[in-house]
């Protein structure tokens, strides 16, 4: 991605947060809030919704989809949100990071909870030599 002088952008991450109970309202405004930070281009936004939104979550991830034009998007629930000087802890709440990641390749997956995304089995490092103890508070 360049920017109109042909140059490459720097690195850069931009955050949002929305307490308003109504999930399209607080969507629109974490779009906003973002999209002129984020000029020239986005690669990437993360949201994070409280299960109050989690109903119309697919289309306040479209919403900031159609404002921030991002690459890839990815969207979770949580317990609270966090965001700039903001935390929804137990409440109605949706933050959004938006990332500028020149050079770095993304590739998109989808996880449901119908159909997670497969956990590699663990493997033992030969040389590992961490017990448990180790841990041990002293």
């Amino acid at each position: 991605m360049t920017d109109p002088q042909g140059s490459t952008p720097e690195p850069a991450a931009f955050a949002s947060i929305s307490g308003h109970l109504d999930t399209r309202t607080a969507a629109t405004e974490l779009a906003y809030d973002l999209h002129d930070a984020i000029r020239p281009g986005c690669d990437l936004v993360v949201v994070f919704a409280s299960y109050h939104h989690r109903a119309a979550l697919p289309e306040a991830v479209e919403t900031i989809r159609q404002t921030l034009t991002p690459r890839h998007s990815m969207a979770v629930t949580t317990e609270g949100v966090l965001g700039v000087d903001r935390e929804l802890e137990g409440k109605v709440g949706m933050a959004a990071v938006a990332l500028r990641l020149p050079g770095v390749k993304l590739w998109p997956w989808l996880s449901t909870p119908q159909d997670p995304i497969p956990s590699p089995t663990p493997v033992r490092s030969p040389t590992a030599s961490i017990s448990p103890t180790s841990f041990a508070r002293r």
